[in-house]
């Protein structure tokens, strides 16, 4: 399976590790600058505790500037800071043949939420998550599984991702349902399991106070020690 980190940050950087270690074909796109450089020369290199006390390990990614030099994905995420996402949408394109999915690991309101609820928020736009529209033209919500990352992890120097705390996902499929999520496998090395309407974690506390207007239900927590 071709899986893309885009933004090898902590979080990328951790969901990058774990799947290559698992031994899935992954590969990143970064922006230039020292962690593209050091991840080039010496791999990625993870950090987690076991048993009480530090264990690091290094992981060959292949790192690229250009996500035209990757070509089409099954599996591309997203973890970069919602700024960047207008400049991802404007460079994804060859990452994305017709199956890709595009995993958005990213907290917070994304520019898919209304997708999938009723037909008067369907259309709903998000002034504050996609002001032009663009990023939702280069990512259709059909593309995208929605997650929430509940894990802490730090970037200590260039090229290195240390585990703080946490190891789990609450993925689901934005408009609900598991039709598409059959033919999915997400992190970790694993297949995931059809899931209701895509909540996603840290949106709980919004959504609670918007209910029951959006009717959101919880997603699947995945717990990546299992």
């Amino acid at each position: 399976m071709k899986i893309c980190i885009y933004g090898l940050g902590a979080i990328g950087g951790m969901m990058g590790g774990w799947l290559a270690a698992s031994g899935e074909d992954v590969s990143a796109v970064l922006r230039p600058g020292a962690t593209l450089d050091a991840v080039r020369k010496n791999g990625l290199t993870l950090t987690e505790t076991v048993d009480g006390a530090p264990r690091s390990r290094q992981i060959a990614i292949r790192a690229v500037e250009d996500p035209a030099e990757l070509g089409p994905q099954d599996l591309v995420i997203v973890a970069v800071k919602s700024t960047a996402l207008p400049d991802v949408a404007r460079r994804i394109a060859p990452l994305l043949g017709p199956d890709t999915t595009v995993l958005s690991a990213m907290n917070g309101v994304p520019w898919w939420f209304f997708h999938g609820l009723a037909p008067e928020l369907a259309g709903t736009p998000l002034p504050s998550a996609d002001a032009d529209g663009s990023i939702a033209a280069a990512i259709p919500a059909a593309r995208v599984l929605g997650c929430v990352v509940h894990l802490s992890a730090a970037t200590p120097e260039p090229g290195v991702v240390r585990l703080v705390a946490g190891k789990r996902l609450i993925i689901g499929e934005p408009a609900g349902g598991g039709e598409a999520l059959g033919r999915r496998q997400v992190a970790h090395g694993r297949a995931f399991v059809a899931v209701d309407r895509a909540e996603v974690g840290g949106l709980a506390r919004i959504v609670d106070r918007r209910a029951p207007r959006a009717g959101v239900v919880a997603g699947r927590a995945l717990d990546l020690d299992d």
